[in-house]
Parts: C-alpha cells; sequence; structure tokens
C-alpha cells in the first residue's frame, strides 16, 4: 500500500556522515518527513512514482550518480507519495569511498539544484513527522563492520579551508554566520566544537546563494567540504565513548536544531 519505501540499514555511527549531517537533516526540515536514509542505496517504487520520476525534468549528471537516492526521495515527499521505512537487518554493502569525492558534490548539490524547483512545497512546512517503520525482528542484527577516522587529518582539513575559500565564504554566508565561523578557527583541538545551529545557517545561507548564483556552483559545493570534516571532527569528539544508540539519539537532537533554524532559511530565501 506504499509508494515509496526507503531502507533502515545497521550502520556504524561514523558509516554514512553526508547522510548524518548533511541529507537526513536538511530533507526532514525542509520537507517534514523522517525519512532516515533518504540517500540509502535500495529503494521500493510503486509504477506511478516510477512514471513521475521518468517524466521529472529535475535531472543531472549529479542525480545521475551520488545523487539519485535523495533526487527520489525529495521528489517522493513533494509529490505526497505514501512512504515508510523497511528495517534491513544487515549492513549496507558499499565499495568504501572517500567523502572528498564525487558523493559529497553530487549529493550536496543534487539538494541544492531540487530547492528552488520546490519552493512551494517545502516553504508551508513547519514541523516534522515520524515515518513507520516495517520489518523489526526479535534477535540480535549482524554487527556493522568498524569504521574508524582519522580525527587529525578531518581537522587540519578543516583548519586549510580558512585560506582557500575564507573569501567565498564571505560572499556566501550572511555577515553574522560568516562571523561566528570565524569564531570556530580561533578554537583549539581540545575545546574545539562546531555548534549545530551554525552548520545548518551555513547550509541555509549556501542554500540561498547557490539559487542566486552568488558564485560559481561548484566553487561553492567545494567550499562546504572543509566545514564538513569541521563538523564531522565535532561529531566524532561528541561522541566517542558513546554506544551506537546514544550517537543515533545525538543526530536526531541536531535535527531538531535545523527544524529549528528553519525560519531564518525561510526569511533568507523570501528576502525579508
Amino acid at each position: 500500500g506504499f509508494a515509496f519505501v526507503t531502507p533502515l540499514y545497521v550502520q556504524h555511527k561514523y558509516d554514512g556522515l553526508i547522510n548524518h549531517g548533511i541529507a537526513y537533516p536538511l530533507v526532514r526540515a525542509l520537507f517534514g518527513r523522517r525519512v532516515r536514509q533518504p540517500i540509502g542505496g535500495d529503494f521500493g517504487v510503486s509504477g506511478e512514482l516510477a512514471r513521475t520520476y521518468m517524466q521529472s525534468p529535475l535531472w543531472d549528471d549529479g542525480v545521475a550518480g551520488f545523487g539519485i537516492g535523495v533526487w527520489m526521495t525529495i521528489l517522493a515527499l513533494n509529490r505526497g507519495a505514501l512512504l515508510c521505512q523497511a528495517f534491513v537487518g544487515k549492513p549496507k554493502i558499499h565499495r568504501p569511498r572517500d567523502s572528498a569525492g564525487p558523493a559529497f558534490r553530487q549529493v550536496v548539490g543534487t539538494l541544492f539544484s531540487l530547492v528552488p524547483q520546490l519552493n512551494d512545497s517545502w516553504l508551508r512546512v513547519k514541523h516534522s513527522r515520524p515515518t513507520p517503520v516495517f520489518g523489526f525482528q526479535l534477535g540480535e542484527p549482524e554487527a556493522p563492520p568498524k569504521v574508524t577516522l582519522d580525527s587529525e587529518r578531518l581537522f587540519s582539513r578543516f583548519r586549510e579551508g580558512l585560506s582557500s575559500y575564507g573569501e567565498i565564504w564571505e560572499q556566501v554566508l550572511s555577515p553574522e554566520v560568516f562571523s561566528k565561523l570565524l569564531e570556530t578557527f580561533e578554537m583549539g583541538k581540545p575545546v574545539f566544537d562546531f555548534p549545530t545551529d551554525l552548520w545548518a545557517r551555513i547550509l541555509f545561507d549556501s542554500a540561498v546563494s547557490h539559487r542566486d548564483r552568488v558564485c560559481d556552483s561548484d566553487v561553492l559545493i567545494e567550499s562546504l567540504l572543509p566545514l564538513h570534516f569541521g563538523k564531522t571532527f565535532a561529531f566524532v569528539k561528541k561522541t566517542s565513548r558513546m554506544s551506537a544508540r546514544q550517537a543515533e539519539e545525538t543526530i536526531e537532537e541536531e535535527c531538531m536544531v535545523f527544524e529549528a533554524a528553519k525560519p531564518y532559511l525561510v526569511q533568507r530565501w523570501l528576502g525579508q
């Protein structure tokens, strides 16, 4: 009876960081549904929804690559398709890849390209609601493979971003957000933090600037990568001693911060 089914994977807390920090909170805040894996690799689609995909003019090379999952999810949400989530008892199997590669650019680029096309839909959304889940079984699911991150490299890549993209950030971000971002570069590693409200506003400002073509779109998206590394470093620092369940609760809390910050996006989007 559902038109669109998304997966719920068994994941290590540091697997799927583009989804944790960008796709899930943005899709949830904008379109008002808690779809935990909007960029998952497995979907169930009704024939009617498949026809919608076939007829959609919203398509480019990024969508054809790693952007396909978020494209399918957002178009289903925009259409009001009846959707649910299916629990997959095994970890997602995929080729290891560096999030600095095409995955980051194509997922973020697809998101930013869709937002202005569908603003009649998301501008009206004020809160998120849960999505039903099917398939939980008794017994322990298969444990996900361990994921190790080089936190030193994450922090250094973040710090390097200021000299490379500082001028771009000043163009893309509002003065207040840019000023708060600069404060994070003054923090040493032991006390470093990247507030989620700041991260949400950076992504919101970037979406507005992407629509307005404030600078080259590809450069804008590339400039977000070191900031993604900084936010990831802060997340790893915060959750290093947490269980997978506790880390998941932290992600849910961060999504609520995105929702609370959405009026800022609406004001910027409407030029108020």
